[in-house]
């Protein structure tokens, strides 16, 4: 008996990216909450699969104790479509970081 195996058909492409200069942020990873949970992440490109449907994500990195660079948006994901979203850092951490929504594009 042959076991079926879902590929997922939508979900969000992350960029996660830091300057150059700000090289000590290689010792963390960024943090994503999607509707609150926690999902593993990053720095470069990353796969999140989602159900087609509206979600809140937001993106920082853990500094000292505190949620550096916190960035957030709405985001929508379509069936059978990636979302791209690329996160760039501040070059303080007191300041808010950015996440700009790339667009949607049919899933391959």
């Amino acid at each position: 008996m042959q076991q079926v195996v879902h590929q997922p058909s939508s979900g969000i492409e992350l960029q996660a990216k830091h300057s150059f200069l700000q090289w000590m942020l290689m010792f963390v990873s960024p943090v994503v909450m999607i509707n609150g949970q926690k999902v593993t992440a990053r720095w470069g490109n990353h796969f999140i699969p989602l159900a087609a449907g509206q979600y809140d994500v937001m993106v920082y990195f853990p500094w000292f104790f505190q949620q550096a660079n916190k960035a957030r948006s709405a985001v929508t994901v379509y069936d059978g479509h990636v979302t791209g979203l690329s996160y760039s850092t501040a070059f303080l951490t007191f300041m808010s970081g950015s996440l700009r929504d790339l667009g949607s594009r049919p899933f391959a």
